[in-house]
């Protein structure tokens, strides 16, 4: 990102302009287009509509990139704050533009825990905003060498901002392990199984051996509790629409029961639940438990579908397509053995405020459930792994990833993954972890997004100031 600043300086308006267009689109267009083409498509709408949407997706993340590079001039001084303005404008101009994947420049440091233990007093803002003011000061320092002074100021309070930032996050970190050694807190052994179930191919996948894998899921989570029977709760991941939609939901339920029974463990499991008397069939994306016995226990049912693929978001106003799901109502955290499950489903860890509201419920271990069929090993599958890592930091619970087609992972409450828990895509598996829940939340579930308020209030004052400035400029003497 140090390159793109550092070419807009002293270039022109018409020069800005195409070149935070051309970074945009190289920021935001994944490796695999297709994976977006999936989801914005829908045999009740033509292919030129499917075209727009595909463009409003992409240009979501362009024109935050496009707005920053307009007003940077105005934003750039001689002043020891002309990092810090630019930085926190761009941050604030990212987090309030809202987008269909909150992939943001935080992510470029998913895997450097140091550099995002910030996240548990700023949230995202604050990580978004350790990146670009990286980068924004790496640009003035170079784009100013003449000026051995300035540089000088920039490079002292680069350098005193990166240590604050490590500090910190050594110290959290520090902190969190020191919490498990003397046991502040309670574990959890869990199971995650990853189905890698199929377009079409169904139920096969997992209760018996098939062509596409060795074993079925049902045999790699039995295995699992081979190796250790002390885990009390198995997750199955999010269900592909084409298996719970259909008559096998039934053999499906089946199946679980009898795995419950047999191995006298709870499964947390997901499935569509049909909703009595719609006509046409509606359903909710339901997360519900197995009991040992076989019989049905607390469910969830998804609150925020994932737009135009699970619903249509403006349907009062354009009611177009058919969608099948219909969004629940209650915000449930699941009682289990202890701990206070938080149900999250697929698109539902993308929400700040949706995990919050939860944590603040009681809520200490999340339990994130996704499909991802349509993205397979596509980049975007490891961008939400990496935003989710970034939950567990703001407010210090562990996470459950259990993914049919996608990255499975045990994350710990300090936003590292257990050793020996990532699962790539398109591999079947089981794996057992114990993860430790602290028995203290971060500053970020008692604050919110304050950090994000003060940046944006700072950003309008200067934004005032910069256009009062240009407007007494322009008037006549």
């Amino acid at each position: 990102m140090a390159p793109f600043v550092l070419s807009l300086h002293k270039a022109s308006l018409a020069e800005r302009f195409c070149l935070g267009l051309l970074y945009g689109c190289l920021y935001s267009l994944p490796s695999q287009w297709m994976a977006i083409w999936v989801p914005v498509t829908n045999k009740h709408w033509s292919f030129t509509f499917s075209c727009l949407l595909m463009a409003l997706f992409f240009s979501c993340y362009v024109i935050p990139i496009v707005i920053f590079s307009l007003v940077k001039p105005f934003l750039t001084s001689k002043s020891v704050f002309s990092v810090l303005n630019q930085g926190v404008f761009f941050t604030c101009a990212i987090a309030w533009f809202p987008t269909y994947f909150s992939v943001t420049p935080a992510c470029m440091i998913h895997d450097q825990p140091l550099f995002y233990q910030t996240a548990d007093f700023g949230g995202l803002t604050f990580v978004i905003f350790t990146v670009l003011f990286v980068n924004i000061s790496i640009a003035e320092i170079i784009s100013n060498y003449k000026d051995r002074r300035f540089m000088l100021q920039q490079m002292i309070i680069l350098i005193a901002f990166l240590v604050f930032v490590v500090a910190y996050g050594y110290y959290r970190i520090e902190q969190f392990e020191h919490q498990k050694e003397i046991n502040d807190g309670e574990s959890i052994e869990v199971i995650a199984v990853q189905t890698k179930i199929q377009p079409k191919e169904g139920i096969k996948s997992l209760v018996r051996q098939n062509t596409h894998q060795k074993y079925s899921a049902f045999e790699w989570a039995a295995y699992a509790i081979k190796n250790n029977p002390k885990a009390n709760l198995i997750v199955f991941p999010e269900s592909p629409i084409d298996l719970t939609q259909t008559a096998s939901r039934y053999e499906y339920l089946k199946k679980l029961s009898e795995f419950a029974k047999k191995h006298e463990k709870t499964l947390y499991f997901n499935y569509a639940e049909q909703i009595e008397g719609a006509s046409p069939p509606k359903y909710y994306n339901t997360s519900q438990l197995m009991m040992p016995d076989g019989k049905l226990g607390e469910k969830y049912r998804k609150i925020i579908l994932t737009p135009v693929y699970e619903n249509n978001p403006v349907e009062n106003i354009f009611p177009i397509g058919t969608f099948y799901y219909k969004p629940g109502v209650e915000e449930t955290v699941i009682q289990f053995n202890g701990a206070n499950l938080i149900p999250a489903v697929c698109y539902e860890a993308h929400s700040p405020g949706f995990i919050r509201n939860r944590v603040l419920k009681g809520g200490d271990i999340i339990i994130h459930t996704g499909n991802f069929q349509a993205f397979g090993t596509d980049v975007i599958a490891c961008f939400d792994l990496a935003m989710v890592k970034l939950r567990a930091v703001e407010h210090r619970v562990p996470i459950v990833r259990s993914c049919n087609m996608g990255y499975g992972a045990f994350i710990e409450a300090d936003g590292k993954i257990v050793h020996g828990s990532l699962n790539p895509p398109a591999q079947r598996n089981a794996e057992s972890f114990s993860l430790f829940i602290p028995s203290r939340r971060a500053p970020y579930t008692a604050i919110g997004n304050l950090c994000l308020y003060s940046f944006t209030t700072f950003s309008l004052i200067k934004l005032w100031s910069v256009i009062r400035e240009v407007f007494q400029k322009s008037a006549p003497d």
